[in-house]
C-alpha cells in the first residue's frame, strides 16, 4: 500500500517532508519522497499516541486487565491516559497543533508532506474543522498510504481541498468489511459544511497552550 504512494506523488512538487521519527512513518515518507532529492524532517511532535501497557492488546484483552482505564477512553476520550503513558489524548492534540502551527509559519507559500498516524491526524483534523477533542471521533480516520489534501491561504482560511485521496488503494480497500465502508461514508456526511472553509484562528488560550 505505501509503494503506491511513490508514482501518485511523483508529479508534485515538495518543498519540504516532515515526518514522525517512528519507523513505519518514516518508511511512508521515504515513499512519498521518491527520487526526490529532500531530507526528512523528523518531528517528534508527529509520533502517535502512546498507549503504554495497552499497546499491543486487542480491545477484550484490554477491557479485562484495565476496565476503569477503557471505559475513560469511551466516555471521556480528551481526558484519557493509558496506564503506563506519559502523556494523554489533550497533550497528544496540544504537541501536534503546535508541530502543524510552526510548519505552516515556516513554508509559507510551499508544498509540504506531513507523515504521520492515524489518530495524530484525527486529532489535528478534529481541530481544524472545530470540534473539541471530546468529539475528534466525528472526523473519520484516514485511510492507511491514503492521503489528505489541505491548502492554507495567507489570510489564515483553511480549505480541504480533497478529504481523503485513496483511488490508488481501491482493490485494498474492498477488503474492508462492507459495514465499515458504510459507517465511513456516514461519518463523512457528518462533517459541517464550514469546515471545508474554516478561519484557522487560535484563542488567547490555545496560543498560550501551543506555545505560539
Amino acid at each position: 500500500m505505501v509503494a503506491r504512494l511513490t508514482p501518485v506523488l511523483a508529479h508534485v512538487q515538495l518543498d519540504a517532508i516532515y515526518t514522525s521519527p517512528l519507523r513505519r512513518a518514516v518508511q511512508t515518507a521515504e515513499a512519498v519522497r521518491g527520487a526526490r532529492e529532500l531530507e526528512l524532517r523528523l518531528d517528534p511532535r508527529l509520533k502517535e499516541t502512546d498507549f503504554g501497557r495497552l499497546d499491543g492488546m486487542d480491545w477484550k484483552e484490554a477491557k479485562a486487565k484495565y476496565p476503569e482505564a477503557c471505559r475513560e477512553w469511551g466516555r471521556h476520550p480528551e481526558r484519557f491516559c493509558a496506564p503506563g503513558a506519559v502523556e494523554g489524548v489533550r497533550e497528544v492534540s496540544a504537541r501536534v497543533m503546535s508541530a502543524f502551527l510552526q510548519i505552516l509559519r515556516e513554508n509559507r507559500g510551499k508544498t509540504v508532506a506531513i507523515v504521520a498516524h492515524g489518530m495524530v491526524f484525527a486529532l489535528l483534523t478534529s481541530k481544524l474543522v472545530g470540534y473539541s477533542v471530546h468529539d475528534y471521533r466525528r472526523t473519520p480516520m484516514i485511510n492507511n498510504a491514503a492521503y489528505r489534501v489541505l491548502q492554507i491561504e495567507d489570510d489564515g482560511h483553511l480549505f480541504i481541498n480533497e478529504w481523503e485521496h485513496n483511488a490508488h488503494l481501491e482493490d485494498t480497500w474492498c477488503f474492508h468489511p462492507r459495514r465499515f465502508r458504510k459507517r465511513m461514508r456516514l461519518e463523512r456526511a457528518r462533517i459541517p459544511r464550514h469546515a471545508f472553509y474554516a478561519p484557522l484562528k487560535m484563542t488567547k488560550k490555545e496560543k498560550k497552550q501551543y506555545g505560539n
